[in-house]
């Protein structure tokens, strides 16, 4: 692997090489200190406004969920659904194939708007400043009023946006098929800076204080100055990445297309604290679910597997019947991951055994969303379902 280090770089230049000493200091000045005063990463217990939860794209819940869950609602969208929900405000955000971007109500599943975009969407929405984001595969990026769905902002890139849009400070940052990361004003949707890279972005970017990291089909990880688009820092991992990277607070984990699973410590005299790859097949489209000692991978072998954080060490691994594209999320001391098998599970985050599962009939592509006691996740056939308590028996 070989570093980079591009600290004067301006947002569309291209990469030059300097040596590995100046990059491993130069990185541990960046990166080490922002992310330990970071911490992990939680998403709010009332909200869940992105589909790792939080801007640091860990996976892990702030709130609870009770130890037995119960289906509370169904809501059956008119069309297909490629990505996952979110939640703010008391309703749950969806996006359809065919262009529907629909707001439901939390406690009841109900409609309260619903806004047709003019082109195909397969990216998972996102909630920040009162708004609700989505990209189509045409490049525009909508911001939709929250309570109404009115359209507030539009931007359009030159191709297809696959991930969510992040935010922090705020801005959002978006990648794009048009080989590019954007990050526009979030109140107006301005363009701040654009940042150029050497294939598509698929993944979404991650955010940590003022640095954004992002990976891309040019096999590169970067590391890119929030408020400049300056690119600090980047590091060639010598595979596809279409998982977004995630941060534990001391370590940041990312799995790759070629089925390399990597966790790297910034600043040490090698970066590269473990990689771990299998060969049956292994492939990383789901982004990894991580805590300050264990990080969960689920592949397209249809394998979830929990390491540690560590080591690398593997500490159990449960298969499912189908790929997973999922991305796990971590709540308490369970594991829940959805499957193409059609299923929806719970494991233990200690043994990795099934502590529960749910039978969609359809498959599960997206990452279940947490908040506020309940968990929503959506089939590919558009069903929308959120479990919960029992409210006639209590927990």
């Amino acid at each position: 692997m070989r570093f980079r280090n591009h600290a004067g770089r301006g947002p569309a230049c291209r990469s030059s090489a300097h040596s590995l000493e100046r990059a491993l200091v130069c990185l541990a000045i960046l990166v080490v200190v922002s992310v330990r005063a970071a911490g992990a990463g939680t998403a709010p217990a009332g909200a869940w406004p992105i589909f790792r939860g939080c801007p640091s794209l860990t996976g892990i819940a702030g709130g609870t969920l009770p130890g037995k869950l119960h289906l509370l609602w169904t809501h059956e969208s008119d069309g297909e659904v490629a990505g996952s929900p979110v939640i703010a405000n008391g309703r749950v955000y969806v996006a359809t194939r065919d262009g529907a971007v629909s707001g439901l109500a939390l406690t009841s599943g109900e409609v309260v708007w619903t806004r047709k975009l003019q082109n195909e969407v397969r990216a998972s929405p996102s909630c920040f400043g009162g708004m609700v984001l989505v990209g189509d595969m045409a490049g525009g990026l909508h911001a939709l009023d929250a309570e109404t769905g009115a359209e507030r902002w539009r931007f359009e890139t030159k191709q297809q946006i696959m991930g969510s849009a992040n935010s922090a400070a705020d801005r959002v940052v978006v990648g794009s098929y048009d080989y590019s990361v954007y990050c526009l004003d979030l109140e107006g949707g301005r363009l701040l800076w654009k940042f150029e890279t050497d294939a598509q972005v698929h993944a979404t970017p991650c955010i940590v204080n003022n640095l954004v990291v992002v990976g891309g089909c040019d096999g590169v990880l970067r590391l890119i100055d929030l408020k400049t688009g300056a690119e600090r820092q980047s590091r060639e991992i010598e595979a596809n990445i279409a998982a977004s990277p995630a941060f534990n607070g001391t370590l940041y984990f990312l799995g790759t297309f070629s089925g390399a699973m990597l966790a790297i410590e910034p600043g040490a005299d090698d970066p590269v604290r473990w990689r771990r790859e299998e060969k049956d097949g292994e492939t990383f489209m789901a982004s990894a679910a991580v805590t300050p000692d264990r990080v969960v991978f689920a592949g397209r072998n249809g394998i979830v597997q929990c390491l540690s954080a560590v080591t690398g060490r593997r500490k159990w691994r449960f298969r499912t019947k189908r790929r997973i594209d999922s991305s796990p999320v971590v709540v308490g001391d369970r594991v829940f991951v959805g499957s193409n098998d059609g299923r929806l599970y719970a494991l233990d985050l200690e043994t990795g055994r099934k502590r529960w599962g749910f039978v969609a009939g359809a498959a599960i592509p997206g990452a279940p969303a947490v908040a506020a006691g309940r968990l929503v996740a959506v089939a590919a056939d558009g069903a929308v379902y959120c479990f919960g308590g029992d409210a006639r028996r209590p927990e």
